[in-house]
Order: C-alpha cells, then sequence, then structure tokens
C-alpha cells in the first residue's frame, strides 16, 4: 500500500511488477503528474491514496483522481458528467462511463495551456458536492 501521495510520485502506484523501477508508468509521467498534484493542492480539497492512486476528496466524496497510463496520465471527475466543460476538454472515462470525465495529458505543455481550465473545473466538483448534486 502506497502511504502517500509523494510516495506515488516517486515509487508508483504498486499495483505491478514494475513498481518502484525506471519502467514504471508513473515516471513517464512525472513532471504531468507533479504538476497535476500542485494543482489539487490549491483546493480545500483532502488529498489520500485510493486504490492505490492520489484521489481528491470533500468531506469524504471522492471528488477527483489522478493516474498514469501507458499511453497518457489524467485527472478524472468522479461526476464529471455535470461539469459544464465550456471548453470541450473531458471525455468520457470508458465507453459505457455514465458519470466519470477525464483530462487525458499527453503533454506537460498540453497540461500547462489548460492548467487554469482545470483549477476551475476542480472548483465546480467541489461546489457540485457542496450543493449534494447527483449523477442520474
Amino acid at each position: 500500500m502506497i502511504p502517500s501521495v509523494d510516495h506515488y510520485l516517486i515509487d508508483g502506484c504498486g499495483r505491478c511488477k514494475l513498481y518502484a523501477t525506471p519502467q514504471c508508468k508513473v515516471h513517464t509521467w512525472k513532471e504531468e503528474l507533479q504538476v497535476m498534484v500542485d494543482l489539487m493542492r490549491q483546493t480545500e480539497l483532502k488529498e489520500e491514496i485510493k486504490w492505490s492512486m492520489p484521489c481528491y476528496t470533500f468531506e469524504g466524496k471522492n471528488v477527483a483522481m489522478i493516474a498514469a497510463f501507458k499511453e497518457y496520465c489524467t485527472i478524472s471527475f468522479f461526476k464529471g458528467s455535470l461539469l459544464k466543460d465550456p471548453s470541450g476538454i473531458l471525455t468520457f472515462a470508458g465507453e459505457n462511463s455514465q458519470s466519470a470525465k477525464l483530462f487525458k495529458v499527453t503533454s506537460l505543455q498540453q497540461l500547462l495551456d489548460h492548467s487554469e481550465e482545470l483549477l476551475a473545473y476542480v472548483k465546480e466538483a467541489i461546489a457540485l458536492e457542496v450543493s449534494g448534486a447527483k449523477v442520474q
């Protein structure tokens, strides 16, 4: 079990045999993941590790998660389908997903270009939790 987000950034998620090796997917996206973590740390969300990945909660409710994959890394919003997304930068997590939406990051510059929008989306996601909004 990964004890903290800082440990996640150093060693990875621990979910595969590449844990704590240079081949770990977390190391592929180290700069991007650090920017995402820094962005989340600008909010009032509580930083936790769930499912071996950084998860951000508000009053015990999951709001967003950060994850590294082979081809990209993401910020995923648990109630993303309720976000306004005027920029159209969020996509559904999978073909059967009805709630979660994510922002796929394939470069540091892409993330930096959208960091202000993402921070606004995080704040909107927090407001949704405060309001008690539910996904139908």
